[in-house]
């Protein structure tokens, strides 16, 4: 390669590394900067519209920095222009939906309501191109009918949360615009019923749909990044994980689509009384099922590439296995279990309505698997999967350590929080959430400084490490 083409691809390569950071850092300071701007994770109940809005500045970086680092695993080929449009797309759509998150006060059309729809609109062509590449390339490739099935239930997450979104700009339009916005007046004309009950319909498919299929989607990922060589212990495992998180996101899609569009409401399945568990929660328990059935499969992986690099039983990689492991054991625990067992004692939790003995703690809930069940786990999620792909550094390995007490923390603050309607122990995840990921930014800053310092470099490795 002349110098001249080393050079390009090295700043390519820096431009690319340095999309990855300024996403990392955008859900950083979200995360501490929000609660000192005036918003108040830790009430009980649903999000109000400016603590959505925040939720969405963390979250859309995540997304976009999911969307790039399960393109590079599959190994996307597009074409060289797009390989560096699309990195500074995501970085531009994060910024704006963080920027627009902190101007934002409240419903209706604002300078911050518009940076978040630009950025949106953005995030949202990125997810396009990105899977459009991913489908084509997983289609062609050669590999194995398990590599195949693990590339497909990735392909089927990610697609899960991008097919989420039109809900969610619905609704967003017509909390900036009102009732009168005339896609939603048409709507409301076919389907009928209340508007209210249509918006909140809206809202909660997107959330659903979107979250359930971007965890699953976190654990895929880092199945197929950690493994090296093939397992037929794995694979025992593999098949009937992606199989059932597979048709639990496709089931899971029909139902919050359909739901959405003509007002249909899920059946209860199970009932007693007035318990029982809605078809909705049921898939997410599937779903839910199939990543548990995945971590023996992650477990296997770290064994194979301890044998075959000869590595000592201590190799950092478990550390990363293991904070993935407690990062989906929080999040079953404190969303689809404490959710099953208020569905089943509905005569104490009241729907979290009415005068019910357990509303208080069914409002509880709702806020705990909001902030600490799907924002922070996913959060720490993301930060392992980043942290996986730089694994020789003793500060990472840090991070993936207090990973996994963070999690454990991040379930019990839920449970405790529910139960007790106390929120202190989850106050103590959301700070050991901030430094858990500060480490993992820090760590990226300072290996892109000595980057920046080399003259030339394998660009290969830029990427890689």
């Amino acid at each position: 390669m002349s110098d001249g083409v080393q050079q390009s691809s090295y700043a390519g390569c820096l431009i690319v590394r340095g999309v990855y950071l300024c996403l990392l850092t955008e859900m950083l300071l979200v995360l501490a900067a929000s609660p000192l701007l005036g918003v108040h994770w830790f009430t009980s109940g649903d999000f109000v519209w400016r603590e959505a809005m925040t939720y969405h500045g963390a979250m859309v970086p995540a997304w976009m920095l999911l969307i790039l680092a399960t393109g590079d695993l599959i190994q996307r080929r597009m074409p060289v222009r797009l390989n560096l449009l699309v990195p500074l797309a995501a970085a531009v759509a994060g910024f704006f939906v963080v920027v627009g998150s902190f101007a934002v006060r409240g419903e209706g059309l604002s300078f911050g309501s518009g940076l978040i729809a630009v950025g949106l609109a953005l995030a949202d062509l990125v997810a396009i191109v990105v899977l459009a590449y991913l489908i084509r390339d997983t289609w062609r490739a050669a590999s194995s009918a398990t590599d195949r099935l693990l590339r497909w239930t990735l392909v089927a997450t990610l697609g899960a949360v991008s097919i989420s979104t039109p809900l969610g700009h619905l609704a967003g339009a017509v909390k900036e615009f009102g009732v009168s916005f005339g896609p939603f007046k048409a709507h409301l004309a076919i389907v009928g019923g209340e508007g209210k009950e249509l918006i909140a319909n809206y809202i909660s498919s997107h959330g659903h749909e979107a979250m359930g299929g971007f965890l699953a989607a976190l654990l895929v990922a880092l199945v197929i990044s950690r493994k090296a060589v093939p397992s037929r212990r794995a694979n025992f495992s593999n098949w009937p994980a992606c199989l059932l998180i597979l048709l639990g996101t496709l089931v899971q899609v029909a139902i919050y689509q359909v739901s959405a569009w003509t007002a249909w409401e899920p059946p209860v399945v199970l009932s007693s009384g007035p318990n029982g568990l809605p078809l909705d929660d049921l898939v997410l328990g599937i779903v839910g099922t199939g990543q548990l059935l995945l971590l023996p499969a992650l477990l296997c992986h770290q064994a194979d590439q301890a044998c075959a690099r000869r590595r000592s039983p201590q190799d950092s990689e478990r550390f990363f296995a293991w904070a993935a492991i407690a990062g989906v054991l929080a999040y079953v625990i404190s969303v689809p279990l404490m959710g099953i067992y208020i569905e089943f004692h509905e005569e104490f939790f009241g729907h979290a309505q009415g005068n019910a003995t357990g509303v208080p703690n069914d409002l509880a809930y709702i806020r705990a698997h909001l902030v600490v069940g799907l924002m922070l786990l996913s959060v720490l999620m993301t930060a392992v999967v980043t942290a996986a792909r730089h694994n020789n550094h003793r500060l990472l390995r840090t991070a993936a350590i207090m990973s996994v007490i963070t999690s454990s923390f991040c379930a019990a603050g839920a449970v405790i929080w529910t139960a007790t309607l106390k929120p202190a122990l989850a106050q103590v995840s959301y700070i050991m959430t901030i430094l858990v990921f500060g480490l993992v930014v820090a760590h990226q800053w300072a290996r892109m400084a000595e980057l920046l310092k080399k003259k030339s470099i394998d660009v290969n490795s830029v990427l890689s490490e």
